[in-house]
């Protein structure tokens, strides 16, 4: 449930910003805090469902591993489906879908059957993942774009914090089962909105997009070809992957680093300083901050996620750790929210999807790469694994700012 939903008036125009009340931007928000509620509610009960029935970790690793590989493998079908259907339809099937496999999953039993789950929903939100790139720009336009996305954000951080700690109370009261019954509702809620609220003139093709240039330019590769062939895209995106890559060892190693570091329970007051940053990144990006020049930020972000990492891994004292996880949310959030909002503004209506979907199945390889690299480190070598990861990650960023001096000029230019 990555998709980005909405109430606005209708307008023929889409080059010009819709009108949109107070209540309709709480709906927004409303509506994906809700989905990603739903969606980490639905990862703590599959996990745990896993874990409990086979009593290996490794069915957790299968589990999360399966709910990426369907946004990398199925992308072209995705960026098809993403540029070709008007968006409130293929909002609406997809969440019809993931209400009734949500459902079934309350009653699935056995580790296959269960990776099988994650596969699907993480195959569908891929779809909705793709359809947010070509329906956020239709919302929001010009200068919109950035705090709508900043907001969005929030939004969805928010439910990333809670979701997990709801997710507890609930397998607590009605067990998984239940838990991933309360997932399917909010899918259910978010089709709601959608069949309500979102209006036909964002759901639409673009008008000045014929069908002709949608279909010549539609699918993964022409997605991966518009992504990285875009040299003011590549020149962020390329050192984003290498930070994206070492944050998902992070998270592999995150649980041994936190044990060695404090207690058994400083694992979750780690993530909790790393979360309260993702919430405080997208506020700063509505000040001035928010006028800097995109890829610039990017980078400066980037390395500044490996700032967080390196500083946490070299000192391993508690307290310490807590500022340097802040730091690095706050960045992470940075680049997240940027890096949206630059494919956005650069891309072209007709082939947002294509676009979308490229983007996604990019960060989920990196996100697996990770996952995998990860594997082979022995535990005791946590806090070195999380030190080393971090020096990279700033590496990369500041490889990338150096690599960019050529492109100064163009960089200014979007300012």
């Amino acid at each position: 449930m990555l998709c980005v939903i909405g109430s606005n008036a209708l307008r023929t125009d889409l080059t010009e910003p819709l009108t949109r009340t107070r209540s309709q931007h709480l709906l927004i928000l409303v509506a994906l805090f809700v989905s990603t509620t739903g969606d980490e509610i639905a990862l703590v009960a599959l996990a745990l469902k896993a874990a409990q029935q086979s009593g290996a970790l490794a069915s957790v690793s299968v589990l999360l591993v399966a709910g990426l590989l369907p946004g990398v493998l199925l992308s072209h079908p995705i960026a098809l489906a993403a540029d070709r259907y008007p968006v409130k339809r293929l909002l609406a099937v997809v969440l019809l879908v993931q209400v009734v496999i949500a459902g079934a999953a309350a009653l699935v039993s056995g580790q296959w059957a269960l990776a099988g789950v994650a596969a699907l929903l993480g195959g569908f939100g891929s779809v909705a993942h793709a359809a947010t790139l070509v329906l956020v720009p239709r919302l929001f336009a010009g200068e919109q774009l950035l705090k709508a996305n900043s907001m969005l954000e929030t939004a969805r951080s928010t439910g990333s914090i809670l979701g997990p700690l709801a997710a507890g109370g609930l397998i607590a009261l009605i067990g998984t089962g239940g838990a991933l019954l309360v997932d399917a509702a909010s899918f259910a809620v978010d089709l709601l909105i959608v069949v309500l609220a979102i209006p036909a003139v964002a759901s639409a093709t673009h008008p000045a997009e014929t069908a002709e240039p949608t279909r010549a330019g539609s699918g993964l590769r022409a997605g991966l070809q518009m992504l990285w062939g875009d040299p003011v895209i590549r020149r962020a995106l390329l050192p984003l992957v290498f930070v994206v890559v070492t944050n998902s060892v992070m998270n592999v190693a995150l649980p041994f680093f936190a044990r060695d570091v404090g207690t058994s329970g400083f694992y979750g007051v780690a993530v909790a300083a790393w979360s309260a940053g993702l919430l405080i990144g997208p506020q700063l990006l509505l000040t001035r901050l928010g006028k800097a020049a995109p890829v610039t930020l990017i980078l400066v972000a980037s390395a500044g996620v490996g700032v967080g990492q390196a500083g946490a891994g070299g000192f391993a004292v508690p307290a310490l750790v807590l500022v340097f996880f802040v730091v690095g949310g706050v960045c992470n959030a940075l680049v997240l929210v940027s890096m949206r909002n630059l494919i956005m503004t650069r891309s072209p209506d007709g082939q947002r999807g294509s676009i979308g979907a490229a983007y996604g199945a990019t960060m989920q390889t990196a996100v697996i790469v990770g996952f995998l690299t990860a594997a082979p480190a022995p535990e005791h070598s946590a806090r070195w694994v999380v030190l080393i990861g971090g020096l990279l990650a700033v590496s990369a960023g500041v490889a990338g700012l150096i690599a960019g001096q050529r492109g100064k000029i163009l960089a200014r230019g979007l300012r």
